[in-house]
C-alpha cells in the first residue's frame, strides 16, 4: 500500500510538473471582400494595405479601381465640354494663340478669320469630348503602372525591400480610388469655373485665376484631392515594403512636388510668353 501510495504521488507530481501543451496559433484574419477594400481605403488605407501586403497577389485590386477611373475619366470629359463656360474661354484661349502668331507675322492677317473659324467647327464639345476621353484612358491606364513603377523603384532601392512590380500595382490600382473622387470633384470645380486648370485647390477661390501669375500658380500647386493621394499612396508603399509611413511620404511628397512644381512652372512661362 505505501509503494502505490508513493507511486501515486509521483505520478501527481510529474502531472503538475508536466509543461502546458502550447496553444495553437490564432487564425489569420479573413480576408476581406474586394468591395470592402475599395471603400475601406478611404477611410482606414493603413488596414487595407496592410491586408494587400500579407496576402497573394490579387489582381481584382487593381483591374477593378481601373475600370471605375476609366469611366470616370470619360464621364468627367463628356460633362465638361458640354459646359458653354468651359467651351467659350478653350475657344477665347485658342483665338488669342491665333492673334498672337498674326502678331508675330506667322500666320497671314487676312487668314485669321478663316483659321478661328475651321478651328471652333473642329474643335466642337463632341469633339473634344471624344479626343478628350480617348486621352484621358490611355492616361489612366499608363498612370496606375507607372505609378506602380516609382513604387516599386521607390521600395527597392530608396527603403532597401524585396517588392514585386504587380504587388506595387494593387498599391497603385486601390490608391487610385483617391483619384478618382479627386476627379469627381475637380468636375465640379470647372463646371463651375470654366477653367480646365484648376482643380481642388485655392487658386479655385481666385476669381480672375491668372497662371502667368507666380501667386496664382504656387496656389494651384496645392491640390487637397493629390495631398491626400500622396497619402495613401505613402500607407501602402509603407506597410508594403514594412517600413515607417513618414520615409514612404517624404520620398513621395518629393516627386509629387517636383512634378507639380514643373508643371506649374510650364503653364507660368506659357502664360507670361502671351
Amino acid at each position: 500500500m505505501i509503494l502505490m501510495s508513493d507511486a501515486a504521488q509521483n505520478l501527481v507530481v510529474m502531472s503538475e510538473s508536466a509543461p502546458e501543451s502550447p496553444q495553437p496559433p490564432a487564425p489569420p484574419p479573413a480576408p476581406s471582400s474586394l468591395a470592402a477594400r475599395l471603400v475601406n481605403v478611404y477611410a482606414t488605407p493603413g488596414d487595407v494595405f496592410e491586408e494587400v501586403a500579407r496576402s497573394p497577389r490579387d489582381n481584382g485590386n487593381w483591374v477593378l479601381p481601373l475600370i471605375l477611373t476609366a469611366i470616370m475619366s470619360v464621364v468627367f470629359c463628356f460633362v465638361v465640354f458640354s459646359q458653354e463656360n468651359v467651351m467659350r474661354n478653350f475657344h477665347q484661349t485658342q483665338e488669342q494663340a491665333i492673334r498672337d502668331q498674326v502678331k508675330a507675322g506667322k500666320v497671314p492677317a487676312d487668314k485669321a478669320d478663316d483659321i478661328v473659324e475651321a478651328a471652333r467647327k473642329w474643335m466642337s464639345p463632341t469633339i473634344m469630348a471624344a479626343f478628350g476621353s480617348v486621352g484621358s484612358l490611355i492616361a489612366t491606364v499608363g498612370g496606375v503602372f507607372f505609378v506602380a513603377l516609382i513604387l516599386m523603384l521607390l521600395g527597392r532601392y530608396a527603403l532597401n525591400a524585396e517588392v514585386e512590380f504587380m504587388k506595387m500595382a494593387e498599391v497603385s490600382g486601390l490608391a487610385a480610388m483617391i483619384a478618382l473622387v479627386g476627379t469627381v470633384a475637380k468636375m465640379f470645380v470647372v463646371m463651375a469655373t470654366g477653367r480646365m486648370e484648376l482643380g481642388v485647390s485655392p487658386a479655385a477661390l481666385v476669381e480672375d485665376f491668372d497662371p502667368g501669375n507666380h501667386t496664382h500658380a504656387l496656389l494651384g500647386i496645392l491640390d487637397l484631392s493629390m495631398i491626400w493621394y500622396v497619402a495613401v499612396l505613402s500607407a501602402g508603399l509603407a506597410r508594403v515594403c514594412g517600413k515607417p509611413w513618414w520615409r514612404a511620404a517624404a520620398w513621395l511628397y518629393a516627386i509629387w512636388l517636383v512634378f507639380a512644381a514643373g508643371m506649374a512652372a510650364v503653364a507660368y512661362l506659357g502664360a507670361r510668353a502671351h
